[in-house]
């Protein structure tokens, strides 16, 4: 029968003719009539369904008829069913036959614009299962009833589809790949949170009472070393800054940077009014984030108490925007709108009416107070000075990867240096009232500069002493999560056990690298080697589609977070209030109290989880990548001074 088929089965659409532009789609069933006629021009059908702005933006045109390596520009069977309505969504790469959706279907192929035929049956030996059948069978069994209700089913359809991945795991088990034993569901349990406490008091990484040397860094330091009049040592003095353009993480090593300068030159850091953070509040957002619109501020992420409290040490303090308003306000001329209420109101979000408050504060800033210029990617900041020898014997960029030291003894080393110019702080800097770090994308028509705090936090400072380096790595161990992310963490880590499991992040989504995607099946190849059969692996990934981590199930007990929240994890996370924008730095201590963590290349997410591993002291501390050719192993000893998107081991072992 044609298209339309025989007897009781028949499609949900016919389209008819022989090209896009003269085919037409009728016989809708009622489905389709709630939104479309019951005879319409196929390119109508298609805007009217899938519109051009609600396209996946990798493959827009995915709904051009074509079926790969069959003659003709156009198939009715492909155009069928699209009309049918046989696909998850407009993203969606399967597309599933009007008639018989349980043994045809096609995939979109971008690179050739045109769909590629797919069937369930099991594949030959070393080849991967094609995608629509076995790794979206969500997708499958949701087509097999849609043609259900129009008569056309095979009940025996999705028992076919189970028998396939029998055989699946059966061709894995002939490879030597043994199908994991995990635990079972527990629907009764409760959080063991005895364990979970004794956990978390294991990844307590920072330190609670310390005297730094006097020499080491400070208020009391820098100014002895510029020789501040003692009349003018009381007069309070403030870093301002903006919160970093990029993500959650890059905001982070930003904010690292510039307590550290705070804690350094002996001032106050402010921090910057409530506000809407990238990915966080507004953006592509895919999981992990408080949803589209609002505004953040540092104290839902950090502990900013237990942070004040360090930063005591040092003669320095952090205060919030209120509180700045409140002291300098009408000294320093904020603009009205900026002090009313005593700063309280002031917020800047990044979309509704409120919208336009985001440049206020940041446009009289750069107009009325002193803009730093030092960054971790354009210099090197001596503490407390840099030693005339030391410019003198530089050395050019290029000297590698392990480069020795140069001539001076104490100097730093062509690697470290990456390039960048030593920097210093004087004391016309120190006079300033407020050091304002913008963050403000340069233009080179103009001859503008960029102004950027993100970068690799471990080399941005030189000091002198060595005493001042291990003060400046204790204060970045201050700068840590608050402690409902490692109360949650740690229910979790307690269930699987300390160091008795893997973990990997798996970056798909907001990665601006594409080169870093790799496959499922690439990253088993790429990661077996160092994984253990059977092993208990938790995996951390921006995905959305349920069943692309299929290939790791083969092999290992996998969890998610989600699995927490249920029976499978133990109900270990139920009944716990968790706010959405803290899922991303909960992973990120679950991943770094594993055994064994593989990251994704480029990412500064993977990159803390490390620094975190070498905080907490976890039996393996070196880099690992899945996202490779073959599993990637990073010599710790590589990480180049403005190198941002790995941790510096110095961070954690000085």
């Amino acid at each position: 029968a044609e298209m339309a088929g025989a007897g009781e089965c028949k499609a949900r659409a016919l389209v008819e003719g022989d090209d896009v532009s003269t085919s037409t789609v009728h016989e809708m069933n009622v489905f389709s009539k709630t939104y479309l006629p019951a005879k319409v021009a196929f390119l109508d059908l298609v805007e009217k369904v899938c519109p051009q702005t609600d396209r996946a933006s990798w493959h827009p045109d995915r709904t051009t008829a074509k079926e790969c390596d069959v003659p003709g520009q156009f198939s009715r069977e492909v155009a069928t069913a699209f009309a049918s309505g046989m696909y998850a969504g407009c993203g969606s790469y399967c597309l599933f036959s009007a008639t018989e959706p349980w043994q045809k279907g096609w995939t979109w192929e971008p690179s050739r614009h045109c769909w590629e035929k797919v069937t369930p049956h099991p594949p030959k030996m070393g080849q991967e299962p094609n995608e629509c059948f076995f790794k979206y069978k969500a997708e499958v069994e949701a087509a097999v009833a849609r043609v259900s209700e129009t008569g056309c089913h095979d009940p025996e359809a999705v028992a076919r589809l189970k028998e396939a991945e029998v055989q699946i795991k059966s061709e894995l088990a002939s490879e030597g790949v043994v199908a994991p034993v995990c635990r079972a569901d527990e629907p009764d349990a409760v959080p063991d949170l005895d364990a979970a406490a004794q956990v978390k008091d294991c990844l307590a990484y920072w330190d609670e009472e310390w005297t730094p040397p006097a020499d080491s860094m400070g208020k009391a330091m820098i100014e002895q070393a510029l020789g501040v009049p003692s009349e003018a040592r009381d007069s309070p003095r403030y870093v301002y800054f903006d919160n970093d353009l990029g993500g959650f993480n890059n905001i982070r090593m930003a904010f690292e940077w510039v307590t550290a300068f705070a804690a350094i030159t002996g001032r106050i850091l402010v921090l910057p009014p409530p506000a809407g953070w990238y990915l966080i509040n507004f953006g592509n957002i895919k999981v992990g984030a408080g949803g589209l619109g609002g505004v953040s501020h540092y104290s839902q992420f950090f502990d900013v108490t237990f942070l004040n409290e360090t930063l005591s040490k040092y003669g320095s303090e952090a205060i919030n925007f209120t509180e700045f308003v409140r002291r300098e306000g009408e000294a320093l001329g904020l603009p009205d709108m900026v002090r009313q209420n005593g700063g309280a109101d002031w917020t800047e979000p990044k979309t509704g009416p409120e919208s336009k408050h985001r440049r206020v504060m940041r446009d009289w800033a750069m107009e009325n107070f002193y803009p730093g210029t030092w960054s971790p990617f354009d210099s090197m900041l001596c503490v407390p000075d840099c030693k005339p020898e030391w410019e003198a014997s530089q050395a050019p960029h290029g000297g590698g990867y392990g480069a020795a030291r140069l001539r001076v003894p104490d100097a730093p080393n062509d690697h470290t240096r990456d390039g960048r110019p030593l920097g210093s702080y004087v004391l016309a800097n120190h006079s300033q009232k407020v050091i304002y770090f913008p963050d403000k994308a340069g233009d080179k028509k103009k001859g503008t500069r960029t102004y950027r705090q993100f970068g690799q936090v471990a080399t941005a400072f030189w000091f002198r002493h060595e005493a001042g380096t291990v003060e400046n790595h204790r204060l970045l161990r201050s700068i840590h999560y608050t402690d409902l992310v490692f109360e949650a963490a740690s229910r979790v880590v307690a269930f699987m056990g300390l160091f008795n499991y893997s973990s990997m992040h798996i970056r798909r989504n907001d990665l601006q690298y594409q080169s870093a995607f790799v496959s499922a099946k690439g990253s088993v190849q790429n990661t077996a080697a160092l994984l253990r059969p059977n092993e208990t692996l938790y995996i951390a990934s921006d995905e959305l589609e349920a069943g692309f981590f299929q290939a790791f199930h083969h092999r290992y007990c996998v969890y998610r977070l989600k699995d927490f929240f249920g029976p499978r994890g133990g109900n270990a996370l139920t009944g716990l209030h968790i706010p959405d924008n803290l899922l991303g730095p909960i992973e990120q201590v679950i991943m770094a109290s594993g055994r064994v963590f593989i990251g994704t290349h480029l990412s500064t997410f993977s990159s803390f989880v490390n620094r975190l591993r070498g905080y907490i002291g976890t039996p393996d501390t070196n880099t690992w990548y899945h996202n490779g050719q073959e599993l990637a192993y990073v010599k710790q000893n590589m990480v180049g001074g403005n190198e941002w998107t790995r941790e510096e081991p110095s961070l954690w072992e000085q």
